[in-house]
């Protein structure tokens, strides 16, 4: 049985997030003075990256990371079993790799573009560089943080610094069961024409998530976006375990809108093993 439709799902999460920026100015949008840091958000953020047992700077001593595990996979058929591997090098080269009986698929993210590959050895590129609308221009982006799929907390550490990007405390809601924080954060950026020319010197709202975060435990419980044709994507968070000097979450769960696509379960999460750049470039 061939893998179609709803069961590519499970590479939704990369796909959708090439969404569409219209690089245009918008009317009457007004910039901040100053990109927002709410000391609060940056409190819990701080609090959610002591509880993964690190620091900024023992995450980023961590240059790649192999999760390995079993996914379930949502099909009109029914469910998919399947095995999967989660690959990272840095913070851009990204790789998921799931068999199941039709055969293996894989997503990657390297050199700034995303391929996938089907069960068959077709591969599919798209390259944000050379990638155009006859409409109007509209850069692709590479999925926000997507080398932090199976670490969670590797984002947490860009978010506090936050070059070129801001937080916001929400407020308190419950999630899964949790009393969480809700942390937004906002990426900025200046306008610009399809030939780089600056549009506008101030910045303007570029993407956003949002970070549900235990009041407990500090651990993250959910991420949430909204994508492309205005989809609610969310990844779900639990099981935390420690391995590796860090509280990883071992079961990884994957919404769009209210329906499930798929469900990670960890085995094991091994650090800085020497992968290679060449390992994320698929052929």
């Amino acid at each position: 049985m061939r893998i179609i439709s709803r069961p590519l799902a499970f590479l939704y999460f990369l796909l959708v997030c090439l969404a569409s920026v219209n690089a245009q100015e918008v009317p009457g949008s007004t910039a901040p003075a100053a990109i927002p840091r709410d000391p609060q958000a940056v409190s819990v953020l701080t609090q959610a990256l002591s509880a993964a047992r690190g620091s900024s700077s023992s995450i980023s001593a961590i240059q790649d990371y192999t999760a390995v595990g079993t996914i379930t996979v949502m099909a009109p058929s029914g469910q998919l079993q399947g095995s999967v591997t989660i690959t990272a090098l840095g913070p851009s080269e990204f790789r998921m790799d799931m068999s199941v009986p039709a055969g293996t698929r894989s997503v990657a993210v390297h050199n700034g573009i995303l391929s996938t590959k089907t069960e068959d050895g077709t591969v599919t590129s798209l390259d944000p560089r050379n990638t155009t609308s006859k409409r109007k221009y509209s850069p692709y982006l590479v999925p926000q943080f997507s080398t932090s799929l199976a670490f969670p907390m590797r984002q947490l550490g860009l978010m506090i610094r936050g070059a070129n990007s801001g937080v916001s405390y929400v407020g308190i809601t419950e999630v899964d069961g949790h009393s969480t924080y809700d942390v937004h954060y906002q990426e900025y950026t200046p306008a610009a024409s399809p030939s780089g020319t600056a549009l506008s010197p101030h910045p303007l709202p570029f993407r956003s998530r949002d970070l549900f975060i235990d009041t407990s435990t500090s651990q993250i419980v959910l991420m949430r976006e909204t994508v492309l044709n205005n989809v609610v994507h969310e990844l779900h968070y639990s099981q935390y375990r420690t391995t590796g000097g860090f509280s990883i979450p071992f079961t990884i769960t994957e919404f769009l809108g209210a329906r499930k696509n798929w469900t990670i379960d960890l085995n094991q999460v091994n650090f800085n093993t020497g992968l290679q750049t060449s390992s994320f470039a698929l052929q």
